[in-house]
């Protein structure tokens, strides 16, 4: 079995400037993750169990995403951490609600409704209709304002709708 190492991915936009987009393997901006001593951690950990703090769901969704991609497994990475941002997304909103006084109940079926297709009322769903519309609504901010983060957002979603759906083939393949 082959095994990659140091496969960087370059950027050429249409004027032909190159930009490294990503580095795979051994090295560049993900590999190796940088580790921290046991020793240097270990009093945070302690009392993290005796407190019994809960490690958020996006957090472990991001780890698991990383154990993905050291193992070669990149498109399951890839759409786990989509979900990881889509729960994220979804934690940030939760807690606005709350803060600006809906109950936990009511904040809860808010983020429910916005991420549901809302097939019954035609409306089109996803996290697309929630990043540019829902979010702006409830925090204020729009993500769409910012157009480098509204483009890296697309990039994202279409690399993760890619590889979600590299299985299916069309008709006319």
């Amino acid at each position: 079995m082959e095994e990659i190492h140091n496969c960087t991915i370059l950027f050429i936009n249409k004027h032909g400037i190159q930009r490294v987009g990503s580095s795979f393997g051994f090295g560049g901006p993900f590999f190796p993750i940088t580790t921290i001593s046991e020793v240097d951690v270990f009093e945070n950990i302690s009392q993290m169990l005796k407190n019994e703090d809960k490690i958020s769901f996006y957090e472990n969704l991001l780890l698991d995403s990383y154990h993905y991609f050291s193992r070669y497994q990149f498109n399951t990475a890839i759409i786990i951490c989509n979900v990881a941002l889509e729960a994220i997304v979804a934690n940030h909103l939760n807690t606005k609600l709350i803060k600006i006084g809906n109950t936990h109940e009511k904040a809860f079926n808010t983020i429910s409704d916005i991420f549901s297709l809302r097939k019954s009322s035609g409306e089109k769903g996803g996290l697309h209709k929630v990043i540019g519309k829902d979010f702006q609504d409830i925090d204020g901010r729009s993500f769409k304002d910012n157009h480098d983060l509204w483009e890296k957002f697309n990039l994202i979603r279409t690399v993760r709708k890619k590889c979600s759906t590299s299985h299916i083939t069309t008709l006319n393949e």
